[in-house]
């Protein structure tokens, strides 16, 4: 439609005196899914009863799609450019009232250091997604008191190490086989 001239000419931004278009699209669907989607999940959550064992796994599933949408409109305000440290820090913040509810100590030891800053955004998503994951599994399935998430750059071999550990029950690992 642009190149037939029927809605006029494609005009560019100025980058000094106007956001771009993607950015205000970005901010857009961030508040969009912050007010939809995100306050259906609360209200559901907050019409639960805690101390019902019957719905503690589903009120557990539900604060876990809650944060998988917070980070994800974290990431939308955010954009593409944010180091993986302060992903994780974002993470730490969005997971600290499920802490607090299940009396779990979270021991944290992220190095910020300079490589880091050039990890590509999709490792650092990555690296932050499994962090998440392995958390989000540690609280529902250990029954740990604490919770420890190590993140750090070796030298040698430059590598991004991330360790996420508890002092949960494990595994049977006999079942396992």
């Amino acid at each position: 439609w642009v190149v037939s001239g029927r809605f006029g000419s494609l005009r560019v931004p100025d980058p000094v005196t106007e956001v771009p278009v993607d950015v205000e699209e970005r901010e857009r669907i961030a508040q969009e899914v912050h007010d939809g989607v995100g306050s259906h999940l609360t209200s559901i959550l907050a019409s639960m009863d805690p101390l019902d064992p019957k719905q503690n796994a589903l009120m557990l599933s539900l604060e876990q799609c809650l944060l998988d949408l917070r980070i994800t409109v974290d990431r939308l305000h955010e954009g593409e450019s944010v180091s993986l440290p302060h992903s994780l820090a974002t993470l730490r913040y969005r997971l600290q009232g499920c802490m607090d509810r299940n009396e779990t100590k979270l021991i944290w030891r992220v190095e910020d250091h300079p490589a880091m800053a050039q990890l590509p955004p999709a490792s650092a998503v990555h690296c932050l997604r499994v962090a998440q994951e392995a958390l989000a599994n540690a609280l529902r399935h250990s029954r740990a008191s604490e919770l420890q998430l190590r993140c750090t750059y070796r030298e040698a071999g430059h590598l991004v190490e991330l360790e996420i550990s508890d002092n949960g029950v494990g595994m049977d690992l006999a079942a396992v086989n």
